[in-house]
């Protein structure tokens, strides 16, 4: 039986606050296969994290196959914004929430990593990292500060990962983020330079593919996942809308589950993965390629367009949250192909809710 074995390996996923989000089912999903797991939680959310995990609050959620519950190795603070703690104003530092936790930035946190387990203790990275201060904002009114708090927060930070905790990872290990379709189509909703970032982190995540590739031995890889109703996607202002959209108009008309996106990462970081390398690697469910563009997808491992036939039919929301199947056809001028969707759905020009 072909199996997802992590047994023997240790990873750190870096973005774990709560049981609702993404970080933590990916977490879950790479012990359930055998692996080690340590977590990187930011300051103003530890001790919350930590009370949850005492008290017993999120043990449904830490149920493993096997019945007993999921288990952190190690919780280390982290606020990735920082590649130092000389970096980090004064103000933050002398913070009640940050000042008795240590060294929260990255160079702190692979010197932890050194001081608990030694000088190679990695084989897994996961970076479940995102903020974008400004995110209510439609670009046009995004400060410079919102933006560039965006793709800092966002996108350089898993370039910072991988330059501290790349010399910290065995040859073969595997760097992992999460990207969002925002990257490449316009996304109503999604702004405060968070679809900039997002595009700035694919672009990464190919360069650090190969220089991290060729300077280490390791794989890097994003996943490319839809919307989720977690507590940090709240922030959006209109997740639920987004979920609910997303669901209706995917080929598999459900809702994502953030345990889909945990198994993605499982397969990713495991040996089963390892012709996998530098783009965004898998597209679940709720991102898809409807609308009247070209309807395309890009093969991860050999960067090939794979274009869908022209008979694919696809549903789409009214605006009384209504699904319809009426279909109106729009040729791709450039490869001819045929995309489809509702004559009464809202879905502008890209296929994207307004």
């Amino acid at each position: 039986m072909l199996a997802i074995d992590l047994r023997g390996t240790r990873a750190l996923v870096a973005g774990v606050a709560d049981d609702g989000g993404y970080g933590f089912a990916i977490a879950k999903a790479l012990a359930e296969a055998g692996a080690t797991v340590c977590a990187g939680t930011w300051p103003p959310a530890l001790n919350i994290f930590l009370n949850l995990l005492e008290r017993g609050k999120i043990d449904a959620a830490r149920r493993m196959p096997d019945g007993s519950l999921l288990q952190f190795e190690k919780i280390y603070p982290l606020d990735a914004v920082f590649d130092t703690l000389a970096e980090a104003p004064e103000d933050i530092r002398g913070n009640k929430r940050y000042k008795d936790v240590g060294d929260f930035s990255i160079a702190g946190l692979a010197q932890r990593l050194v001081q608990d387990f030694g000088d190679r203790p990695l084989d897994i990275v996961v970076h479940s990292l995102a903020n974008g201060p400004e995110v209510k904002k439609p670009l046009l009114e995004t400060s410079r500060a919102g933006y560039l708090a965006a793709v800092s927060a966002s996108a350089f930070s898993l370039v910072s990962l991988v330059a501290r905790l790349g010399p910290l990872t065995r040859p073969g290990g595997s760097f992992l983020s999460l990207t969002y379709m925002a990257s490449e189509r316009v996304v109503p909703g999604y702004g405060g330079g968070m679809s900039s970032a997002k595009a700035a982190l694919e672009s990464d995540t190919r360069t650090l593919a190969f220089e991290a590739g060729r300077k280490y031995g390791l794989r890097v890889n994003t996943i490319s996942a839809g919307p989720l109703a977690s507590r940090a996607a709240s922030a959006i202002g209109k997740i639920e809308q987004m979920v609910q959209y997303y669901a209706a108009n995917a080929p598999l008309t459900e809702p994502l589950t953030a345990r889909e996106v945990g198994t993605t990462a499982a397969f990713l970081a495991s040996p089963l993965g390892a012709g996998s390398r530098g783009r965004p690697s898998m597209w679940t469910r709720a991102t898809t390629r409807w609308g009247p563009r070209c309807m395309r997808a890009i093969c991860c491992k050999t960067s090939s367009v794979v274009r869908y036939p022209s008979s694919v039919k696809g549903s789409a929301v009214t605006d009384d949250g209504r699904r319809t199947t009426d279909d109106v056809h729009h040729r791709c001028p450039d490869c001819a192909s045929v995309g489809h969707v509702g004559d009464q759905s809202p879905q502008g020009a890209d296929g994207i809710p307004p």
